[in-house]
C-alpha cells in the first residue's frame, strides 16, 4: 500500500489507479511520463523514463495498473521510479476499483442525517423548503461527491466532509457570538450550498475531472442556479428577500473577484461563510502535505498557501 511506502526501497508491487499523466522531455531529449498514482491509503509521484508511444497510449488517467518500482526521496518528497508495470482491464480491472479508492474520514450516513436534522430545525420555513428539497433530491451525489479535482477534500464524499466540517464550526461560532447579529439559519443555509454546485461542476467518474458545464460556468454560478430552479419547482417567490440573500452568500463564498467570486461578501453570514470555507480548505491542505512526514522534517512549497513550507514539530498531536 502506498501509506507504507519508505525510501529507498527496491522491488515495490502495487496495484493503483492512474490519478494523472504527464508527459515531459528529459535533459537526453528522451521522454518520460510522470504519474500521480493513488489507492486506498495515499497517493504518490511516479516517473517511467524513456517511454515509448504506447507506454504513452496505455498509461492514462483512470487505468488500473500493477507496477514493480523503487522508491526514493527527491526535493523531500516521496517518489516512485517504476522499472515495469501491467495495465489491467475488463474485470480483472474492475475488482480492484473500490479497493482503489480514498474515502472522507467520516461516517457518511450519520453525517447526513445530522445536516438533514440541521435544516428540519430551522425557523425560517423557505430555507428549510429548499434546502431540504435540492438536498433530498441530490442525495447519492452530495454524499459520493469529492469538493475538488486536486486542492482539498478531493476524495469520495469530500464534499459531505467539507460541508459538515463547516456546519460544526459555524455552530460553534454562533455559540461564541451569540450576542451578535448573526442569522443562523441563513448562515447554516449558505454552508450547506456554497459547494452544492460541485455536484454538475465534478465529474462523477472514478478519476474526477471538471465537466464541460464546471469549466464554463463553475460551481457557485451552478449552486445560485440550483437554488433558483428550486424556488421555481416549489413555487416560491424567487424574489424572496431571504432567497436572494442565500444566493448571495453562494456566490460570495470565495470571497474574492480574483478566486472566482462574482460579488463580494455584502452581509455579515456571508463573510464567516467566506472565512470558514477559507480555513477548512488550508487547514486541510496543510494537513494532507504534513501527514507523510516525520517529525522535524518541513513540507515543500504550497502553491495554495503563497508558496510557505510547513514544518512538523515534536510536539504535534498523535492521532489515536
Amino acid at each position: 500500500m502506498i501509506k507504507d511506502i519508505i525510501a529507498n526501497t527496491t522491488n515495490i508491487k502495487l496495484t493503483v489507479i492512474i490519478r494523472r499523466a504527464l508527459q515531459g522531455v528529459a535533459s537526453n531529449n528522451n521522454p518520460y511520463l510522470t504519474l500521480i498514482l493513488q489507492d486506498n491509503t495515499g497517493i504518490i509521484n511516479a516517473r517511467l523514463w524513456d517511454v515509448s508511444a504506447t507506454d504513452i497510449e496505455a498509461l492514462v488517467a483512470g487505468q488500473v495498473v500493477t507496477i514493480s518500482a523503487n522508491s526514493l526521496l527527491y526535493n523531500n518528497e516521496l517518489q516512485l521510479k517504476i522499472n515495469d508495470y501491467q495495465v489491467l482491464s475488463g474485470k480483472e480491472a474492475e475488482k480492484h476499483y473500490q479497493n482503489l479508492v480514498i474515502s472522507a474520514p467520516i461516517n457518511v450516513e450519520k453525517e447526513w442525517k445530522d445536516l438533514l436534522k440541521t435544516v428540519e430545525d430551522f425557523d425560517d420555513a423557505i430555507l428549510k423548503k429548499v434546502v431540504l428539497h435540492l438536498l433530498k433530491q441530490n442525495e447519492k451525489d452530495f454524499t459520493t461527491r469529492p469538493a475538488a479535482v486536486r486542492m482539498h477534500h478531493n476524495v469520495r464524499s469530500g464534499l459531505l466532509w467539507h460541508t459538515a466540517t463547516m456546519l460544526k464550526t459555524a455552530k460553534e461560532i454562533v455559540k461564541v457570538y451569540h450576542d451578535r447579529e448573526i442569522n443562523q439559519d441563513l448562515l447554516y443555509a449558505g454552508v450547506i450550498m456554497h459547494d452544492f454546485g460541485k455536484i454538475w461542476e465534478l465529474s462523477s467518474q472514478l478519476i474526477t475531472n471538471f465537466t464541460l458545464q464546471g469549466n464554463m460556468q463553475g460551481h457557485i454560478v451552478l449552486g445560485s442556479e440550483q437554488i433558483g430552479l428550486a424556488c421555481r419547482t416549489l413555487k416560491i417567490n424567487e424574489q424572496e428577500p431571504i432567497i436572494l440573500l442565500l444566493q448571495h452568500l453562494v456566490l460570495a463564498s470565495h470571497g474574492k473577484y480574483e478566486f472566482g467570486s462574482p460579488v463580494l461578501p455584502k452581509v455579515l453570514e456571508a463573510e464567516i461563510l467566506h472565512q470558514l470555507d477559507n480555513l477548512d480548505a488550508k487547514i486541510t491542505i496543510i494537513d494532507d502535505a504534513l501527514k507523510p512526514l516525520n517529525s522535524g522534517m518541513a513540507t515543500n512549497r504550497l502553491l495554495a498557501l503563497e508558496g510557505r513550507i510547513f514544518y512538523k514539530h515534536e510536539g504535534e498531536k498523535k492521532k489515536k
